[in-house]
């Protein structure tokens, strides 16, 4: 692929049991802020997939960087995403082992004070200074996380990662409204020129400015931003 613009061509998406969404026609130019929006089963998290390779449209094609996904085989693609969802996951280990980086990052110089930053941002520095710092373990006879705080670790476990296209499906629905903005100002900062695909149906995310708005209930053909 020449470089990570999305392209969409009259794509039709499966949604489970629900009628397809499309046809939709849809151009995101690298570093475009998208936004997906409609309600919970308006078919967000499946045109994701698609739009990331992990599945496959039931007609149309998508492309990235003019290269069809099909033809990417889902390999090339996920290499360079870095996802979020709803219902992240922890292991029932250390927090250094839940960021999931290899060897070679923590012995990058910088590594442990730019982990300590974000997490001072994400308002989890406190409860892990306290505890055992990177060492503390988490899970069962460990420490417990609420379901805000398991998002905004996994949300920091993504941002860690090198990407090109990030996605935020939800990933920020049980975190307080002033947290998730301070995030997202955060992200658009220090990424401007990352894809950044957010899908929301309220709180602070579903009220940001983007430079793309889709309503799902609403499929179409979608311009280039002005």
């Amino acid at each position: 692929p020449a470089g990570y613009a999305l392209r969409l061509d009259a794509v039709t998406v499966a949604r489970g049991g629900a009628a397809p969404i499309g046809p939709l026609s849809l151009t995101v130019p690298e570093g475009t802020r998208l936004a997906l929006k409609g309600p919970s089963g308006a078919g967000k998290t499946s045109l994701i997939a698609v739009l990331c390779g992990r599945a496959q449209p039931l007609s149309g094609r998508a492309a990235l960087g003019g290269a069809d996904l099909r033809r990417l085989g889902g390999t090339a693609l996920p290499e360079r995403v870095a996802y979020a969802g709803q219902r992240p996951f922890t292991l029932r280990a250390s927090l250094r082992d839940n960021l999931f980086q290899s060897r070679a990052f923590w012995a990058t110089p910088g590594s442990e004070p730019r982990v300590w930053e974000l997490l001072d941002l994400f308002g989890l520095a406190g409860r892990f200074r306290s505890a055992d710092g990177l060492d503390t373990m988490l899970g069962e006879s460990g420490l417990t996380l609420s379901g805000g705080e398991r998002q905004r670790l996994c949300l920091l476990r993504a941002l860690l990662a090198p990407f090109d296209i990030l996605i935020l499906d939800e990933a920020l629905s049980e975190v307080d409204p002033a947290t998730a903005a301070r995030i997202m100002g955060c992200i658009d900062e220090t990424f401007p020129q990352a894809t950044r695909i957010i899908t929301a149906h309220g709180g602070a995310a579903a009220a940001e400015n983007f430079d793309m708005e889709i309503d799902l209930t609403k499929a179409g053909t979608y311009p280039l931003p002005r």
